[in-house]
């Protein structure tokens, strides 16, 4: 069943189409706005209204290593008896970068989308990255574990390690994730495995941080020593010999802060 009818006007956002095409779908699915958009990405969702606004704004979320989670508009949607979405093209692509991590969204039904014959993705995006590759989920869960959404980067990493168990930047992720979340065992696990098979200055310090908080000062020296091998910043140096002097007085291991009061004052390591 083709319906035209005239757009509702919006307070919001003002679309000019000249001739507005709307499809109706006979079994009406209920949207529930109950997803995080965090967890929505790569899907079709609507975005829920806004005040007394008659229409739904539908789209496609994807992530953007240099802006994060972007929806991109695809048209409206309205319910009077009957779902309506709108199918005019438009010469336009209007993205919106999300910025509220608490925003609820709704996942379009696949009914709709069948209905509708929506695309796997816009194709005003053209080519994005594949969520599939280990570079695709060690970005998302970046920046997931930099906006302090860990618990969401978790089950990401994890599916992707699955298929690439030695990706470093999925291990190094996943065990900043777990010590975000305080998951200090599991951090150590992880970051065990990353200091095999691709140390790095990142991920010593990493571990050393997990092992400070599960009481283990002399592993968590050892992480610290390997991470500073290669390291050739005095001034950051300096700054975490001046934490680790502060940590090991708070311990009372008066011997180990002694050592790190001249690292934090020369800015070079001695040996352990």
């Amino acid at each position: 069943m083709i319906q035209s009818i005239v757009p509702p006007k919006s307070n919001a956002l003002v679309f000019l189409w000249p001739c507005l095409a709307l499809t109706a779908v006979q079994k009406q699915p209920n949207l529930t706005f109950q997803t995080n958009f965090l967890s929505a990405v790569n899907h079709w969702v609507v975005l829920p209204k806004n005040g007394s606004e008659q229409h739904y704004l539908y789209g496609y979320l994807h992530f953007d290593p240099a802006k994060g989670i972007v929806f991109c508009l695809e048209n409206t949607l309205t319910f009077d008896g009957v779902w309506k979405l709108n199918r005019e093209p438009k010469s336009y692509v209007l993205q919106k970068t999300m910025q509220d991590p608490s925003m609820k969204v709704a996942l379009l039904p696949k009914s709709i989308q069948r209905a509708f014959h929506l695309p796997e993705k816009p194709a005003a995006l053209g080519a994005i990255p594949s969520p599939k590759t280990a570079d695709y989920a060690s970005q998302l869960g970046y920046y997931l574990n930099q906006i302090e959404q860990s618990s969401l980067a978790v089950p990401l990493l994890k599916k992707a390690l699955k298929k690439n168990p030695n990706h470093a930047e999925l291990l190094f992720e996943l065990g900043y994730a777990y010590n975000a979340m305080a998951r200090y065992t599991k951090a150590i696990r992880v970051l065990e495995i990353l200091a095999k098979v691709a140390p790095s200055q990142k991920g010593w310090q990493e571990l050393g941080y997990a092992y400070l908080e599960t009481k283990k000062p002399m592993q968590a020296e050892h992480c610290y020593f390997e991470a500073f091998k290669s390291c050739q910043n005095k001034a950051e140096i300096q700054k975490i010999g001046q934490e680790m002097q502060a940590v090991f007085i708070k311990m009372g291991a008066f011997s180990l802060a002694n050592k790190w009061e001249k690292i934090a004052k020369t800015g070079k390591i001695t040996a352990q």
